[in-house]
């Protein structure tokens, strides 16, 4: 009898919900078997403002990706928003215990173990990464597995998630019937399919703009080296919209995707157009520049902003990687070009990428972090994940280790 695995992730942004459901057959092909894209009224700039309102939303998510498979949907990892987490750097060192003092997979393991932190109470682990090994206090390795040592020490990215927000993401989840499996970083996700391995190794900072929040997360050697998180995204740029031209919300956000053009010097900023107006007023004839100018203002605010994150991360200069932009607002024209004249440096649009045959509709910035959530879970343990029991709560830290390598097997 032949096993098919079966991987659900669910990305729960500011605007939007995206859930997607991959099969993964015995040759190893991907194959998506259901996704869906709902709006999200239950969280501002990535925090839960009201329990019962995304509980329906994730409930209507989840069921319309899950709507052609037979019986309930599999575990599902979840996407947690940097605005929601705080991260540090920990040590840890063992001693191989072999007669030559070669180093194990197990001692591996229990050098990570030791890195692991003491959350406060109002915290909870989501990653513990290792990102460099040292042998005998002197030697730098990737993969210490085969050295001889008499100590190895290992340095760990430690990412932090709040105890109030994660709570209430898992059980908003849970309140579906399907299983809670995994919290994964959003910016980790994003990075798994807008990122090259290159681009990691030598280093890159992925920008991630949705509507609520800008994540930036620097890579390098092939780790995620430092994030932070900005409470601004396009939502913003819409508002500005929504002044500046003096008509709704709703109008502006339709405005934004069909006119907004991040270039200044764009010919298609001298057109003209009509703008829809409230309760039978005439339309507004207006230069397709006055809607440019707003977003571009708050865009170049937004990417200045990364730029001091940037430095704060102690990058004395740009990585060779340079700069990949995803999310939402990454779609809209002319970003690059001017990203470029702030960062000046290399400067390109991150689409997923990882997974062949996407539609034209999942080949999209904005579903980066959801489509890199199952290209993260096919990977072998790139870290201590955080799984998660029946009652919502993590499972103690030898219980990760020894559940890296599980995957949800469904027979067929």
């Amino acid at each position: 009898m032949s096993k098919t695995n079966f991987y659900s992730v669910i990305d729960v942004g500011t605007s939007k919900i995206r859930t997607i459901i991959m099969r993964v057959g015995t040759d190893g092909e991907f194959k998506i078997v259901g996704s869906s894209v709902v709006v999200n009224q239950g969280m501002k700039k990535g925090k839960i403002t009201d329990r019962s309102l995304i509980e329906e939303s994730i409930k209507t998510s989840i069921s319309q990706a899950a709507r052609y498979l037979e019986g309930r949907p599999p575990p599902i990892s979840i996407a947690i928003s940097g605005i929601n987490t705080s991260c540090t750097n920990t040590t840890g060192i063992t001693y191989p215990k072999s007669l030559d003092r070669s180093i194990s997979s197990k001692d591996l393991e229990a050098l990570v173990e030791t890195s692991y932190p003491n959350p406060r109470q109002d915290q909870s682990v989501v990653h513990v990464m290792p990102i460099s090994f040292l042998i005998d206090g002197s030697r730098a390795v990737r993969n210490p597995v085969g050295y001889h040592a008499g100590r190895l020490q290992v340095e760990s990215y430690v990412v932090f998630g709040d105890q109030e927000q994660v709570s209430g993401l898992l059980e908003a989840v849970q309140s579906s019937g399907v299983r809670a499996e995994t919290l994964v970083l959003s910016s980790l996700a994003a990075a798994e399919s807008a990122l090259s391995r290159n681009e990691k190794e030598l280093g890159s900072v992925l920008i991630d703009i949705g509507a609520g929040t800008t994540e930036i997360a620097v890579f390098k050697n092939g780790s995620l080296w430092y994030h932070s998180c900005l409470p601004i995204g396009g939502n913003q740029i819409t508002n500005d919209l929504s002044v500046a031209l003096d008509i709704p919300w709703e109008f502006a956000e339709r405005v934004k995707v069909a006119w907004g053009h991040a270039n200044p010097n764009n010919k298609q900023c001298e057109s003209e157009g009509m703008v829809p107006s409230l309760n039978g007023r005439p339309r507004k004839d207006i230069k397709r520049s006055t809607v440019c100018r707003p977003i571009i203002d708050r865009l170049e605010e937004t990417l200045g902003l990364c730029m001091l994150k940037i430095q704060n991360a102690g990058l004395d200069k740009m990585p060779i990687g340079g700069i990949v932009i995803t999310g939402g607002v990454a779609a809209t024209k002319g970003l690059d070009e001017l990203a470029k004249t702030i960062f000046d440096c290399p400067v390109r649009i991150g689409t997923p990428s990882g997974i062949k045959g996407l539609s034209s509709e999942l080949n999209h910035p904005s579903y980066s972090t959801v489509l890199g959530m199952l290209l993260w879970n096919l990977q072998p343990s790139p870290g201590v994940r955080n799984f998660i029991n029946d009652s919502g709560r993590s499972w103690g830290h030898k219980a990760l280790v020894s559940r890296l390598k599980k995957v949800m097997e469904v027979k067929t």
